[in-house]
């Protein structure tokens, strides 16, 4: 029986290790490896226990082999990569090139991992540069002008800094992807190998995915040389997301995804949602029109609101986020 498969959202925003246990000491951090520099900026930062990503992928990353990443978000991967890394480059930091670069999907993640870089790599006066789209790119060729140790990037605006021939990646030593699968699923594939054949063959890659489609196992294969595995709460949702299945017959999927959101007060619920024709692509296009309808009237219904009444009318929408992020979610779901 076909099933409707649904994430309910609720992602911690901090991929750093786990909150500080009462003892006050780091043993754990103590033996990934780590340089004494590092375990102090660790203890500064206020962790002491590392998570299961970070104990399994930290020593062999120190070693200089390449990792290859399966772990959700919210279970430290984001330092599971940095500090290692942090630790190779810190021998030698004078900012004339870039020997580190992370590729992330979005500005923000690559925002957290800047943060992250500066955080960790303090003691050395290791410098991270930003790249990413909706930024002015006068600004970021002044910065790579100035040089850095760590180049943190999206893939469309370093593509584009690659062809002006604004940053020069020949001395790249450390490679990391983090969520591929996303990049997978935003279309950046292509430009992600076209920015991997720009680096040098000697190198440490380090991946990390949320799941491990066969267009990630593929990149992985291309560009990775005998990896190590770690994966991480395969079994389970990571802390804070519940996952449900619910089975029901295709001709019901639409009235189930429609009652889903719902109840997550995205739209409302018509009667005449009830008839529809039972075709994959009839229900995605039914289902698309009822959604714009109830839009429609729910931005007209508050538009014409009396100013008393505003207030909670208004309410709905401070968690809009969520909200389309579920919704989505529900979305692919629904073409499983």
């Amino acid at each position: 029986m076909p099933y409707l498969r649904v994430f309910m959202n609720d992602i911690p925003d901090s991929n750093s290790p786990a909150p500080p246990t009462d003892n006050g000491s780091s043993p754990g951090f103590e033996t990934l490896g780590l340089t004494p520099e590092l375990l102090d900026a660790v203890r500064r930062v206020g962790y002491t226990q590392p998570t299961e990503i970070q104990r399994l992928a930290v020593p062999p990353a120190l070693e200089g082999k390449d990792i290859l990443g399966t772990a959700h978000t919210g279970t430290g991967k984001t330092a599971a990569f940095t500090l290692p890394m942090v630790q190779r480059l810190a021998d030698h930091v004078d900012h004339a090139h870039p020997r580190g670069m992370v590729i992330t999907p979005t500005r923000e993640l690559a925002q957290q991992v800047a943060a992250a870089v500066q955080r960790y790599g303090a003691t050395s006066s290791m410098e991270a540069v930003i790249v990413h789209g909706g930024t002015s790119i006068r600004g970021e060729v002044e910065e790579l002008e100035f040089g850095c140790d760590v180049l943190v990037a999206t893939p469309g605006r370093l593509l584009d800094h690659i062809k002006r021939g604004n940053v020069d990646l020949s001395f790249i030593e450390v490679l990391i992807l983090d969520e591929a699968d996303r990049m997978l699923d935003m279309g950046f594939i292509d430009d992600v190998k076209e920015i991997v054949a720009a680096c040098p063959k000697q190198r440490q890659t380090m991946l990390f995915s949320a799941t491990m489609p066969n267009g990630v196992l593929w990149l992985a294969t291309e560009m990775m040389r005998d990896p190590v595995r770690v994966q991480v709460g395969l079994e389970s949702a990571a802390e804070g997301i519940r996952q449900v299945v619910k089975p029901v017959d295709w001709a019901k999927k639409h009235a189930l995804l429609l009652h889903l959101l719902a109840g997550l007060g995205f739209c409302t619920v018509r009667p005449a949602a009830r008839h529809h024709q039972t075709s994959r692509r009839a229900v995605g296009g039914t289902l698309s029109g009822v959604i714009a309808r109830d839009l429609t009237d729910q931005s007209a219904h508050r538009g014409s609101a009396h100013r008393a009444g505003r207030p909670g009318a208004l309410a709905g929408p401070r968690d809009l986020l969520l909200r389309l992020l579920g919704l989505l979610l529900l979305l692919l779901g629904l073409l499983l």
